[in-house]
């Protein structure tokens, strides 16, 4: 006699993916949303892969930068003494911390997307919802996640102001800037103010130290790897400040013990 056989599935996770899987535990929320909290869980993953390149590739490309300076010493000594009118700066010019911070920006805009439609579908199961920008009222602005906050405001089934003020507050705090870095890098082209690598030779001077050389940063001054690491503590603080208002969730079950970026 033949039986039908149960498929069931064992699935081994590295440090990284149990971080997010911490937050978005399944058991936590209700059953139609298993696709969503995987979606969320997996861009959180791959958002903080990609912040912890960034720290990991600046310190690289510093040190490949120093050989690069070491093996070219005297042609750009000889060359700043020829121009002392001229302030020139060297560049190491590195394509992989670029994709690093590039992936950083397109992950954490789709883990606000994922996070988004979590939230709506929560509420209100069927169309998605992104975190697309949108004017807002009563702050007469536009703001990432603007339409979602808007949709919040408007529903008459239950009181979201809470969720909705808070997902404002971060917006203007830290997240509307930080998508517009990404529409910049994914629509436009590169962000000026975030250089590469750089030393600036001096002609006063008759040779150059290591000490000098500037990390790459971010148009606000910046160093590239602190903003990264702070990006990834603010994430962290907004699925915890948002999280406890959607509603059906089995907060007992969601831990929001911080893993440092740095840790792993």
């Amino acid at each position: 006699m033949a039986f039908d056989k149960k498929s069931a599935s064992i699935i081994l996770v590295n440090e990284h993916t149990y971080e997010a899987l911490h937050i978005f535990n399944s058991n936590a929320f209700p059953e139609h949303l298993a696709d969503n909290i995987r979606d969320c869980a997996t861009r959180m993953v791959m958002f903080r892969h990609s912040a912890r390149d960034v720290i990991s590739q600046v310190s690289k490309d510093i040190d490949e930068f120093k050989l690069a300076l070491e093996s070219n010493r005297q042609f750009l000594l000889q060359g700043t003494a020829r121009n002392p009118e001229l302030d020139l700066v060297c560049y190491f010019d590195n394509a992989r911390y670029m994709t690093s911070i590039c992936s950083t920006f397109v992950y954490l805009r789709s883990l606000l997307g994922m996070y988004s439609n979590l939230i709506k579908q929560s509420i209100e199961p069927g169309r998605n919802l992104d975190f697309r920008a949108k004017k807002i009222f009563p702050e007469n602005k536009k703001l990432a996640g603007g339409e979602l906050v808007e949709w919040l405001r408007k529903r008459k089934d239950g009181d979201y102001c809470d969720l909705a003020k808070t997902i404002v507050e971060h917006s203007e705090e830290w997240i509307d800037s930080a998508v517009n870095y990404r529409n910049t890098l994914v629509h436009t082209g590169d962000i000026p103010q975030l250089h590469r690598p750089r030393l600036k030779l001096r002609p006063e001077k008759s040779d150059f130290t290591y000490d000098e050389i500037e990390p790459p940063f971010m148009p606000t001054g910046e160093d590239v790897r602190v903003y990264v690491y702070e990006l990834a503590t603010n994430v962290h603080r907004f699925v915890e400040d948002t999280i406890v208002h959607i509603p059906n969730v089995d907060m007992e079950l969601v831990d929001m013990k911080v893993f440092p970026l740095n840790s792993n």
